[in-house]
């Protein structure tokens, strides 16, 4: 477990995917490093998602700025008039922001462009606390190299949750946005005319698209062997090369397959029996 409290994004998009950040070229980067990449240079780049200097400053974005109605001005607010509120608050934005503005100022080469500068992109950091919230806002998986379960509950408080005034409980959770009916014309395809499927594929946001494959490949497990587990299907290989890597969240994929788990109710709690 890498024990540090902030790394390069760089690295970050790497080892989450399991590659070496060191040894990869940046001209044919894996599918999987120039999504997260992207994902992370355009949330940064937008002040969603906070920046941190090699050397572990934090620069303040527009995402931390206080609110106007909030706003504490130097002067006595009864000499001044609201536009001379409103230029001392503008004044004060752009210097809050200033340095997470210079720092940012090359990631749209990255998401929009998908050109990948690796000092560049070595040179810009980011905080445990801010990928944590990060990971619960996209619904994603944490990135386990980094972010372990014993780190969860010092993250849960961390200042980053109190200053954007967010409870982590109210993000990150199992649902998908699918409906009971989306579910089972996805479980019974014949329901669905011909014609209408890839309407209806289209239709879907990748989540809910990887946990109908998932279902899919979980029912194909349960037919070839009913004994399984709900533990041992969630996690085998099938179902993360559908795409149920990036959605490990707390009995996110369990929530999806448990009603197609075969077995008695008996057989269904407890720990699973020892192999002899």
């Amino acid at each position: 477990m890498l024990n540090l409290e902030h790394i390069s994004i760089w690295e970050l998009a790497h080892r989450w995917h399991e590659y070496d950040p060191n040894t990869s070229d940046p001209r044919q980067l894996p599918l999987e490093v120039q999504d997260t990449l992207r994902l992370i240079t355009k949330a940064q780049h937008d002040h969603q998602l906070g920046i941190c200097t090699p050397n572990g400053v934090e620069l303040k974005n527009d995402r931390t700025l206080v609110r106007r109605e909030d706003f504490r001005f130097e002067h006595d607010e009864k000499e001044l008039t609201e536009d001379e509120k409103n230029d001392f608050y503008i004044e004060h934005s752009i210097f809050h922001s200033k340095r997470h503005n210079e720092f940012s100022e090359e990631l749209p080469n990255s998401f929009r462009n998908r050109e990948f500068d690796k000092p560049y992109l070595e040179s810009i950091h980011i905080t445990k606390p801010w990928t944590y919230l990060f990971c619960l806002e996209n619904n994603l998986a944490m990135p386990a190299f980094w972010i372990s379960e014993s780190d969860i509950p010092e993250l849960k408080n961390s200042w980053i949750f109190t200053l954007l005034n967010i409870e982590p409980s109210d993000l990150g959770t199992a649902d998908d946005g699918m409906t009971d009916e989306d579910t089972r014309l996805v479980d019974k395809p014949s329901s669905i005319k011909q014609e209408n499927i890839d309407s209806f594929w289209n239709n879907l946001e990748h989540k809910q698209q990887v946990r109908l494959l998932c279902r899919g490949a979980a029912k194909a497990l349960w037919d070839k062997n009913p004994l399984l587990t709900i533990v041992e299907v969630s996690n085998d290989e099938a179902l993360s090369l559908l795409g149920a890597k990036h959605y490990r969240g707390r009995d996110t994929i369990r929530s999806w397959i448990k009603d197609l788990d075969p077995r008695p109710a008996s057989a269904k709690s407890g720990r699973p029996p020892k192999s002899k």
